[in-house]
Parts: structure tokens; C-alpha cells; sequence
């Protein structure tokens, strides 16, 4: 059997933790993603005009993560073993 090999994703998410003022699990996600400004501006505050077709996703994820911290629930994040897509 094939052992699966993890590697951590590391990012400095303290100048988008200042700039739009998320928590540390937030800003790295966004900083993951390569969002333009424009779009994580959709994503942090859906109701100014979002476009489902813009960062669906990216919009689900942040939504389950806020709703985990606020009933304490631990969160597990993965990526498919390219990268190219991730899970939540």
C-alpha cells in the first residue's frame, strides 16, 4: 500500500490579516486562493453585489470556517495531491 505524503502550506498571512482585518486561518486561505482585491472583497461581504460565479467556493469555505469557530469545532483543510483543488 501507498503511504501518503503531507506537505504543509505555510503562508504570512499578517499583512491581509491587517488589511481586511480576518483571523490567521482566513487571511491564508485567501492568500491560497490569489485573489484580487475585488474578489476578496466579495467573499468577505457577500451581500455587496457578489456574483455566485466569482468565488463560490472560496465563499462556502470561509462561511463553514466562521461557523465552525462560533460552535468551537476543530477544522481540517486538504488539498487534492496537486493542489488544485481543496476540500472542506
Amino acid at each position: 500500500m501507498r503511504s501518503m505524503k503531507y506537505k504543509v502550506i505555510d503562508f504570512d498571512g499578517s499583512l491581509i490579516q491587517q488589511r481586511y482585518h480576518v483571523n490567521e486561518m482566513i487571511a491564508k486561505i485567501l492568500i491560497y486562493n490569489h485573489l484580487e482585491d475585488w474578489q476578496i472583497q466579495q467573499v468577505l461581504h457577500p451581500q455587496d453585489r457578489y456574483q455566485e460565479n466569482d468565488a463560490p467556493s472560496l465563499l462556502q469555505a470561509c462561511k463553514r470556517i466562521m461557523q465552525a469557530k462560533e460552535k468551537k469545532e476543530k477544522v481540517f483543510i486538504a488539498g487534492d495531491y496537486d493542489a488544485g483543488a481543496t476540500r472542506f
